[in-house]
């Protein structure tokens, strides 16, 4: 791996680290780490419409889509 000063890059690095780490944690679920945050936010919002669930998570309105898609499927949502 590159050695890098950049402030944005390490950041980014480190949250694919973390990333990385709780999807193998999930792994045996069959959830990714996205999936398991957006069912936990589901459950705390009154109302989880896709805008508000994008509001409350910072994801992208298609972000969200192909991380709900599965859930829907499994019949987890």
């Amino acid at each position: 791996m590159l050695s890098t000063t950049c402030h944005c890059t390490r950041l980014r690095r480190a949250a694919h680290a973390v990333t990385r780490l709780y999807d193998e944690a999930l792994a045996a679920t069959g959830l990714t780490v996205t999936q398991f945050s957006l069912l936990r936010t589901i459950s705390r919002l009154d109302e989880p419409y896709i805008t508000t669930l994008a509001e409350a998570t910072g994801l992208e309105r298609s972000t969200l889509g192909r991380n709900l898609r599965p859930l829907e499927k499994a019949g987890l949502v």
